[in-house]
């Protein structure tokens, strides 16, 4: 089993979890990694940064096979990153420009929720790979359809930013998990309606990774 990291170090390293040590080292980003995950398959990493550049490696043999580049706005900065189930598509978290979809096979892109979003961090596709989910830096959590980026839902109840997001396995419910003051939060709401679930809400403050 495999693990990867990126760091402020600029290196995204990939880790053998049995044995703790890193097996391989990736060596590409100019400034902070941000954000890294696997394509469904394997077969690709992913990985994001404050570079403004998402590159795309043989995690076998550590090449970067790809470079993605927002050339209209080439100080643009990328966070969290997220395969779409099928492998085709790759969102990412941007600053002040909403979410980032890549076609990775012919490296064209569009925007998503570039009208409200100020920060998305994080963002995750659902199960089937019709709706993209994502969180802002003012505590939104916001629902996108993938096929056409219309906004399905916009979720307010975080006291600050949402760092974290996610979809149940059956894609009925969303997580989310963000910061308040010294301590974090985690709600779950319905994915449907946008009511958030009772049993999750300030009394139940709890730090949430994805």
């Amino acid at each position: 089993m495999q693990l990867v990291s990126g760091g402020t170090d600029t290196l995204v390293t990939i880790w053998d979890v049995a044995g703790g040590t890193p097996l391989r080292v990736l060596r590409g980003h100019h400034w902070q990694v941000y954000g890294v995950g696997w394509s469904p398959d394997g077969s690709r990493l992913a990985s994001s940064g404050w570079d403004s550049a998402i590159r795309l490696w043989n995690p076998t043999t550590g090449t970067c096979v790809q470079i993605l580049r927002d050339l209209d706005h080439p100080d643009i900065v990328f966070f969290g990153v997220a395969w779409s189930p099928d492998g085709k598509l790759l969102a990412c978290g941007t600053y002040q420009r909403g979410v980032q979809m890549w076609d990775v096979t012919t490296g064209s892109h569009r925007g998503v929720g570039e009208a409200h979003a100020t920060w998305i961090r994080r963002v995750a596709w659902s199960r089937d790979g019709t709706r993209l989910v994502g969180g802002d830096e003012d505590g939104h959590v916001y629902a996108w359809d993938a096929s056409d980026g219309t906004q399905l839902l916009r979720l307010a109840g975080h006291h600050g930013a949402v760092t974290s997001v996610a979809w149940s396995p059956d894609d009925r419910w969303l997580a989310s998990g963000g910061r308040r003051s010294e301590s974090g939060e985690l709600f779950v709401w319905d994915a449907r309606s946008g009511e958030r679930h009772p049993a999750w809400g300030e009394g139940n403050a709890v730090w949430f990774q994805h």
